[in-house]
């Protein structure tokens, strides 16, 4: 979705070399869009650990670093509001444009934990 005042978020994640190759990270949006539409942002990591997400709408996010990322399970936001305070919060201003440097900790959803989260919300 492009609207008004998107931006690029480029950042990396304090984590030790070499990256995993299955790590990735998630842009979860707060609350829904009108319409009720999701839009999850993902991108994979590179060796240094660096992303970046493009067209990104102005609004609150959650921004992740897992290990086997699911699309399906990230559009659930039964499964976000399980994980969502294991999240780093991301605002994106509405007030202008460019790109926006974040940096992510060294935090990362293994594939086990997100099971687990899932399991808690019936999928």
């Amino acid at each position: 979705m492009l609207a008004k005042g998107t931006r690029e978020i480029f950042g990396s994640v304090t984590i030790s070399s070499p990256v995993p190759p299955d790590l990735s990270t998630v842009l979860v949006p707060e609350h829904l869009r009108p319409g009720g539409w999701t839009s999850v942002y993902h991108s994979d990591m590179d060796q240094r650990g660096g992303f970046v997400f493009s067209y990104v709408a102005p609004g609150r996010y959650r921004a992740f670093v897992v290990s086997g990322y699911d699309e399906g399970l990230w559009e659930n936001r039964d499964f976000y509001r399980s994980v969502a305070d294991l999240g780093t919060v991301v605002v994106v201003p509405e007030d202008g444009s460019g790109a926006l440097p974040i940096k992510l900790g060294p935090m990362v959803l293994s594939p086990v934990e997100v099971e687990r989260a899932a399991s808690r919300i019936g999928n």
